[in-house]
């Protein structure tokens, strides 16, 4: 029993809570900090040449992290996961031709341990791929050199500062800077849910959308006063699913939601490099690709708050 066993290492594993509460906001400190790291070097041009590559496996190491994320938070058994699961069933039963097939491997056969030991095993897998990917990525990161300023470069593309006498070279400077925005992450992943624990002490709390400890129970008579929340970084997705105008598609509204409003920017996103190819890199330069990141931040944030506010209401 997925609730139970969160529960209990909460209540009786020593030093459970903080495993949990920190691993947690670890996990929403690393996605919010890959969406601020991947629109800052958007608007900076840092997917122009020579860093095409980096770029892409930067925004696939996004998509990972959202899907390990998903399937990491459907494993805590309470209601908000249920409820998370439940919509991705939905969508994978409506993928053509193969989706019972799909919300079968995905999800396994209706039980709960085989549904854990899913989402267990596809937390797994893609954490491993992110490590692989990640290490590529840091790999290409050091071969193509920190991005210089762009005034030094004349806003213009490659920007690369390697044979620059201020190059500094990854040991010791950049390995140290990385040693310390590790520890200033680790310190605030430690204090924020101390704080929220603390807080529950005196009746305060934090919306359950971030709450780091699990909500009740599905089977709670309580359970039915916890708003139907996806994890808050799924929820531009989820909202989509509620748009009236992909009822047209009937069985693959879900999915054609989930297209439309999460697949479509990721391919975007993956291809821009090869789509812009002049060697601007100031922002008032690309004025089409400017305004469009400014668009995708404006839609992250409308539709997030959209499904805080309406969370599946048409």
């Amino acid at each position: 029993n997925a609730y139970n066993s969160t529960e209990y290492i909460l209540r009786d594993v020593p030093y459970g809570e903080i495993i949990l509460t920190t691993h947690l906001y670890g996990a929403y400190a690393m996605i919010v900090l890959i969406y601020l790291h991947m629109f800052r070097n958007y608007f900076n041009g840092a997917y122009k040449r020579p860093r095409e590559l980096q770029w892409v496996t930067g925004v696939i190491l996004l998509a990972l992290t959202i899907g390990v994320g998903y399937f990491g938070y459907s494993m805590t058994g309470d209601v908000l996961s249920a409820d998370a699961t439940d919509v991705g069933r939905g969508i994978a039963l409506s993928v053509p031709v193969l989706g019972s097939m799909a919300e079968a491997i995905v999800f396994g056969n209706g039980t709960d341990t085989s549904l854990f030991i899913r989402m267990l095993g596809f937390h797994i897998i893609l954490a491993a791929l992110i490590g692989a990917l990640f290490g590529f990525h840091f790999y290409l990161a050091e071969a193509n050199g920190m991005m210089p300023s762009q005034r030094k470069v004349n806003y213009k593309a490659p920007a690369v500062e390697k044979s620059s006498p201020e190059h500094k070279p990854w040991y010791p400077y950049n390995m140290l800077f990385m040693i310390q925005l590790a520890a200033f992450a680790f310190g605030i992943m430690i204090f924020l849910p101390s704080v929220i624990d603390a807080m529950r002490v005196i009746h305060m709390g934090v919306p359950p959308i971030f709450d780091p400890f699990p909500q009740v129970s599905p089977s709670s008579p309580e359970a039915a006063f916890v708003p139907p929340y996806p994890p808050w970084f799924l929820l531009f997705v989820y909202k989509a699913v509620d748009f009236k105008m992909f009822n047209a598609f009937g069985a693959y509204s879900a999915l054609m939601a989930s297209v439309v409003f999460g697949g479509i920017p990721l391919i975007y996103f993956i291809l821009v490099p090869f789509i812009d190819r002049s060697n601007n890199l100031h922002p008032l330069s690309r004025p089409f690709f400017t305004a469009f990141g400014v668009l995708a931040i404006i839609y992250l944030v409308l539709l997030s708050a959209w499904g805080v506010l309406a969370p599946g209401i048409p």
